[in-house]
Order: C-alpha cells, then structure tokens, then sequence
C-alpha cells in the first residue's frame, strides 16, 4: 500500500557511512516496532550535518527513509530562502505542567535541526490531551480540566521557548491563540501552536469520515493496542487518539510544509498512521524520525503522566519548580551504567577518554577499582554541569560548586548573597517570628516537606541525620534564634543552611 522504503540505521563506528536494513512495507506497517530483516543492505553516506551530529550523539533510534530524510535536511542546510525548505514537528502532551529530562531528547533534537536551518514547528495538543495517548501506558491517565490544560500549555510554551532561544531576541509574531512564530538568522523557525485550534472548528461528521482510511485489523497489531485488548481495556477513546494524532501531521503538512515527525521510540505507531493518512488524503509521502529514550533506574522511561508519584523528583525541566542544586545532584548521582548514553544525548560530550585524572594516583593495594570510580564520578560531574547550565545558566553551575565546596569546609559565613542559597530548596522566615521563638526545628522539616507530620518529624530528628549549618539537631523542643541558629553573609542577611545526612541541604533565609 506504501511506496516507500523503510530503513533502520546501524552506525558504523568511526566511518562516515551508515548501513541501512531496507524492510518490506508490510512488516513496517503492521508493528510498532521495525524488525530486523533478513534482507539486502547498502551503503548511504549522510550528508546532512544535522543528521550526522544526531546520529553520533546517538539521539536517533529509527528514521523511516534515510536517504530521503537526509536529502530532505541537507537541502534546508544549503537552501537560502526559508519558503523552500521543509520542516519538521513534534507533538507534545500537555497533561503536566512541566517538562521533564527524558524530553530534553526531543528538545535537543529540535535545537540541533534549527541550528542547521530546518524550520521546527512544536505542536501542543490541547485537544489531544483530553483524550490521552494509549501508547503504552500502564493505567489511563487522569483526565485534566480545561482551566488545567491550560495553564500546562501556558507553562511548557515558556519552557520550550527558553530553552530553545536561550536570551535570543527574535522577530516574533502572535497569535489570538497565544501560537506564534519566532526566526532568527541563520537557523530554522520556532513555531509553536496548538491542535485546539483546528479540532474546535472542525465538523464532528467530517472528522469520523477519516476513519475509513484506518484499518482495524492493522491497528489492532500494533503492540500497544495488542496489550491493551489482551488486557480488555481496550477502547473507542483509544482508537480515536490514534486518529487525532495521524490528522494533526495532515493539518502540519499542509500549514507548515512538515514532512518529518520527531517523537521517542515508543510514538512509532502513532507517527506510522500519520504517514499513512496523508499518502491517503493528499498523496504525499512523509517521514518518520524517532528518538532513544532516556531511561531512569530499572529501564524505566520518565512519563509526565506519572507527575503526582514522583513530583519531589528533581526530574522536572522547569526553574522555577525544581531547585537547581537538587536537579544538578540527580545527575551527578545518576547510575554507573546510564553515564555515557545520558552524556551523549544530553550534552554531546566526548564520552571515551576525558581529563586527566586530578585525585592522586591510587596505590597497587588500592588497585585498579578506585580509577575506575574517580573517572565515573568525573565523567557524573560533567554530565550534571553541562545540563545544569543549559536548563539554569553557567552562572548557576558556579554557584553550586562554590556552595559545595564551602559546605565541605564549614565556612558559612564566606557566602556573599543570600541570593545564591536559591540554588537549594529555601523557604523565608521573618526575623520576627524569630525573636518570638515561634519557629521550631519540626516546623522547619515540614515546611520543607521532609516529614509529613510532627511524629515523622520527631523519627527523623531521633535518626541524628538532620543538621543545622553543620551542627547535629536531636531535640524536637529546638526553637530557631538569630544570634544561636544563623549565620550573616557578607551582604548582611542571615541564613541557615539545614541539612539532611550529609549530601542534601536546604537553606533558610530571615527576611
């Protein structure tokens, strides 16, 4: 039905060439996943330099036709007026309100693409999102209200435009909807828009009409309905997101000339279908590119949709929500094992090699272990700078290893600004709740939501594991005072720093 030649990608290393698996159309389209075949390979040297710099940071998991996708982008790169090149999109669900590390995969593919010339174009799906993507997931989602959905677009649009523009001061154009259209020279637009803009003026009857062209065996053999009807879960809300998704590439295909889906590896089905409605509808071919996943601990994806289990993990790409020491210190302490993919997708650092060591050379007893351990440890280290500052700023990484480095130390009082003890989670107190003795040591702990109530309070003080600027707090009668409990920056605030055994720290600022 497809007239189109699938490809999946093995790099060779250190060559300039891929090889490419061509599959049979049938098997592409009948799984969301692309096997293996056993047929005929060939050579295709990339040209595009965004295609190749994906490729070597490993971003890439699969590409739908690589020599078209490669032809497609090489000429965005060497094409001199915008309305001739094409562009790519990715669609994002707005069921949290923020973003966390695993899209930061898409985020850096969209800017790497931009930096080469290809116009990128983000599509929040506030209408999608009522629905809710069925790919995979372990349990329906909750579905979010309007006023919710709302303010989740409001915030990732700001995300994404920070992130992407870094301190840029583009021409930009607005819409009613709050879309709009950023270009700067010499690299691809930044669209940004929202399928409720389409799917609120579209007919009900003329959108079922575009059912015909899905078949329901087909769809049933992708994986993740298969899982879905093997456990009778299986619905017509499901089968209608599916739908939903394929006519947005339609409906961007046709408004902002893209061609190239970009999504993780778990969304091959959905951008499959989209391919497949528009060779029905407008008889164009498309492409599909989708990226690895970034896995936490036990191969776990992270899920937005999993917000409410893990909204005190530092995961969540947003300033304002995740303080910045506490996302640097997740990276920093990220398993062994998951260093070097997360260094290569995240940061594009050299992952082999590195610096020379700076902790002196262990002895023969020591053996080889503890060199093993400081290049891991140096290699951590690089990995939770290089993100921290692309989400936070340089500024802020200095920060950090200042604070560090002094709270080894036990020099408090060296800190100039209060202002840089925001790089930990911090509440503010005013000094007079202070002269009144008002604010106990239990009071501190659950402000900081490190005990939910006086009794886990109390259990956590009688673990001696809780520190007030480096001296053992066990007495929950404690009570918080200027002149026994702070200490005075140079600029003349008080703060304190609390601490958590000895890696996690909070600070308290007197106002």
């Amino acid at each position: 039905m497809v007239g189109w030649s699938s490809c999946v990608l093995l790099l060779l290393t250190h060559a300039a060439q891929t090889e490419c698996y061509k599959l049979h159309p049938h098997q592409s389209l009948s799984s969301s996943k692309a096997p293996l075949g056993e047929s005929q390979t060939e050579r295709h040297e990339i040209k595009s330099k965004a295609l190749k710099k994906l490729f070597e940071r490993k971003i890439i998991h699969y590409v739908s036709d690589v020599k078209a996708v490669d032809a497609m982008l090489h000429s965005n790169e060497t094409e001199p007026k915008r309305e001739k090149r094409k562009a790519v999109y990715l669609g994002i669900d707005v069921n949290c309100k923020y973003l966390h590390l695993g899209n930061l995969v898409q985020l850096i593919t969209l800017d790497i693409l931009r930096n080469h010339k290809t116009d990128v174009v983000v599509l929040l799906g506030g209408s999608t999102t009522m629905i809710g993507d069925p790919s995979f997931q372990q349990a329906d989602r909750k579905r979010p209200f309007h006023e919710e959905i709302r303010e989740n677009e409001e915030s990732i649009r700001s995300t994404i435009v920070r992130l992407l523009l870094r301190g840029g001061t583009p021409n930009m154009s607005t819409s009613p909807l709050g879309d709009f259209s950023i270009d700067e020279p010499n690299k691809g637009s930044l669209t940004i828009v929202n399928n409720r803009e389409w799917y609120d003026q579209m007919d009900l009857v003329d959108f079922l009409t575009h059912g015909q062209h899905f078949s329901l065996h087909r769809i049933l053999k992708k994986d993740c309905f298969k899982a879905k009807l093997k456990g009778n879960n299986l619905t017509l809300k499901d089968l209608n997101y599916l739908i939903l998704q394929s006519y947005d590439f339609v409906h961007l295909y046709k408004r902002y000339r893209c061609c190239i889906q970009i999504g993780g590896s778990d969304q091959w089905g959905n951008i499959q279908s989209g391919i497949e409605l528009c060779q029905h509808l407008c008889n164009e071919q498309l492409y599909g590119l989708t990226t690895n996943l970034l896995l936490h601990r036990n191969d776990t994806k992270y899920s937005k949709s999993l917000f409410e289990q893990n909204r005190k993990m530092p995961i969540w790409i947003d300033r304002d929500y995740t303080p910045p020491f506490l996302f640097w210190n997740f990276l920093r302490n990220v398993d062994d094992q998951q260093v070097d993919s997360y260094l290569c997708m995240l940061t594009g650092l050299e992952v082999q090699g590195g610096d020379p060591p700076s902790e002196p050379t262990p002895s023969p007893s020591e053996g080889a272990e503890a060199t093993g351990d400081a290049h891991i440890n140096r290699k951590k280290e690089k990995l939770a700078d290089a993100v921290t500052a692309f989400i936070y700023g340089e500024e802020t990484v200095r920060t950090i290893h200042t604070l560090s480095r002094l709270l080894k130390e036990d020099r408090f009082a060296v800190v100039d600004r209060v202002d840089q003890l925001k790089v930990f989670p911090f509440i503010l107190i005013r000094r007079s709740d202070l002269h009144n003795k008002q604010i106990s040591i239990v009071h501190i702990l659950r402000r900081f939501h490190v005990a939910a109530t006086n009794k886990e309070a109390k259990e956590k003080l009688a673990q001696r594991c809780i520190y007030l600027n480096r001296r053992l707090v066990e007495d929950a009668k404690y009570r918080l005072s200027l002149a026994s409990s702070f200490v005075r920056a140079k600029d003349g605030s008080y703060y304190a720093v609390l601490g958590l055994g000895r890696k996690t720290y909070y600070s308290v600022i007197v106002q």
